[in-house]
């Protein structure tokens, strides 16, 4: 729980938001005044407006189920967003924890000076808005503000790049639901949304700071990501200290062995047939182990299935793959002779992979020689060459952006992901284009971006090999201007403040007329558009509930566009 300073007697707005986690259905508070009297009874709620005097106030949390909040919170905001409490049931002062809870929470009547950016951040519109819940940190992970479903919250939020957490409670996405966070003049500083599962980030630059791009991940060949390619047959060496960043042996892949300990990852791929044999020996006496899993058509890491071969015989003495074993010999238990059959590559094998990890069960540092025998194999040395990128241009076209890229040569090339921006900090991928593998000819891509933004887009490749790893292009930049063009109201329908989001090629200045079904105008006032994308807040406070249209009007008196609206 956070207390507010006491200061001086007065009385100020505060927000409370009240949710985000998991059953919202359950969970209630009432807000205690200091003369015991009930203010109000809040549900699940994406921000609900009190006017408090200077004093500390009672919060009794209740859920109906009776096991506690299950994720969800509270959280009290000032009129300038500073957050001034938060909390949740399972922690609260006192109470049991799981049935009701009470904290105490004192306030100054007065708006804390916001030392940082004031910013809206709005999420909804989906089909789903009750599942959706989101909330931002900073790079010390602390939380700024969070908030649910349909609503909007102001929030102080310090000027830099924070990480905007994406939730849902059904783990299907936000089903059409986004995310905008605006500046104090209606600037939109980020927008996105969860496109599939319950759990997603977005980094959001606020104010004048900009977000560094993702740093491509350094794997290891003791990771399956980071695998050392094979492509010959000579001899060669090898000496763990550690399994690497994860520990990816699981109930699904390990087949014989049980974990990682001191282990290295390889990658080949035949290209002719033949038989793959080949002796694994520790330099002194210890016990090392090793599996195999493909062929596959690609790279997946790590495995998801048993090995084709595995040996976790504890003999202490070399092991390996070796002609005549037995033709069902495949793997070796810990009492077993260290030896499973050869594998046999066939024409549906070649230039298909195979993933082999070779592990130090011993755990002492000690290194091993690994010799092939390899009988009509050859190994594909072409997966040596680097994706060898000669061209990436775009146009603008009627229609579409127009993406076109060019690869001299691709070794081990799994696809590329066009990515775009708004500002060249914050990106999102919108095309998964698959690449050739393994080439020593040319290719040529395209993908046409036929839901471009308006304003300057800007555009980057991220190419991906098979093991996972990744390099991106240079970045190119985009214009698309409409002359002007109303994208939407939200949100629609509303029981408070509305925004109104425009696109426009130039700045201008706008008239927004709003009108009751009877013809009568109700409202009026003139708006401020930038070039791209801009929010302008709708005053809608004297507004009855209805159905209304918005009209816009331009600087010579012409009308731009139309608009229906709902008041709750």
């Amino acid at each position: 729980m956070l207390f507010a300073a006491v200061s001086s007697i007065g009385q100020e707005t505060y927000t409370f938001v009240l949710g985000g986690g998991s059953w919202q259905g359950e969970i209630s508070m009432d807000v205690i005044d200091p003369d015991n009297n009930t203010l109000a009874t809040l549900y699940a709620t994406s921000g609900t407006d009190l006017e408090l005097e200077e004093g500390c106030y009672t919060l009794i949390m209740y859920d109906s189920y009776g096991d506690g909040w299950n994720g969800n919170t509270y959280t009290i905001y000032d009129s300038s967003g500073a957050l001034i409490a938060s909390g949740d049931l399972d922690t609260a002062d006192s109470g049991d924890g799981e049935e009701i809870g009470y904290d105490e929470v004192c306030v100054t009547g007065e708006a804390t000076p916001c030392d940082g950016v004031t910013v809206s951040i709005y999420a909804g519109g989906g089909y789903y808005d009750s599942e959706i819940s989101w909330f931002i940190q900073d790079e010390d992970d602390n939380t700024l503000v969070s908030g649910s479903g349909g609503g909007t919250v102001n929030a102080c939020i310090p000027s830099g790049c924070h990480t905007l957490v994406m939730e849902d409670s059904w783990g299907d996405g936000w089903n059409g639901a986004v995310y905008m966070i605006t500046g104090p003049n209606d600037e939109v500083y980020a927008m996105g949304g969860l496109e599939e599962g319950d759990f997603d980030m977005d980094s959001v630059a606020i104010g004048d700071a900009e977000c560094a791009p993702e740093e491509p991940a350094n794997y290891t060949p003791q990771d399956c990501m980071g695998a050392i390619v094979i492509c010959s047959d000579e001899t060669f060496g090898g000496n763990a200290d550690a399994y690497g960043d994860t520990q990816e042996l699981n109930v699904f892949n390990r087949g014989c062995l049980t974990l990682e300990h001191q282990s290295g990852w390889y990658v080949f791929s035949p290209i002719t047939e033949g038989t793959i044999s080949f002796t694994l020996t520790p330099s002194n006496g210890i016990d090392y182990d090793f599996a195999i899993w493909g062929p596959y058509e690609g790279v997946d890491c790590p495995p998801m299935e048993d090995p084709l071969r595995c040996s976790y015989s504890a003999l202490y003495e070399p092991t390996g793959l070796e002609v005549g074993t037995d033709e069902e010999d495949h793997s070796e238990s810990p009492s077993g002779d260290a030896w499973v059959e050869a594998i046999t590559v066939t024409n549906s094998d070649l230039n298909k992979y195979y993933v082999m990890l070779i592990d130090n069960y011993t755990a002492d540092s000690t290194a091993f020689d690994f010799e092939w025998e390899l009988d009509g194999v050859i190994l594909n040395c072409a997966i040596a060459l680097p994706v060898e990128l000669v061209e990436f241009h775009g146009t603008e076209g009627k229609d579409a952006h127009v993406l076109e890229w060019q690869t001299q040569t691709e070794l081990n090339n799994a696809y590329f992901e066009v990515e775009r921006s708004r500002n060249g900090n914050l990106w999102q991928t919108v095309a998964h284009v698959e690449g050739h593998g393994n080439s020593t000819v040319p290719h040529y891509y395209r993908f046409d971006d036929v839901e471009r933004p308006y304003g300057t887009t800007y555009y980057r490749l991220r190419q991906v090999d098979f093991n996972g790893a990744f390099e991106y292009s240079e970045t190119i930049a985009l214009r698309h201007l409409a002359p002007f063009s109303l994208d939407k109201v939200y949100p629609n329908p509303s029981r408070e403040a509305a925004r109104l989001l425009v696109d426009s090629d130039v700045e201008r200045t706008i008239d927004i007329q709003i009108y009751d079904s009877g013809g009568r105008l109700v409202h009026a006032q003139r708006g401020r558009c930038t070039e791209g994308s801009t929010a302008i807040t709708l005053d809608t406070s004297g507004m009855l509930p209805g159905y209304y249209q918005l009209i816009a009007i331009g600087e010579h008196g012409e009308r731009l566009g139309t608009l229906p609206m709902q008041r709750l």
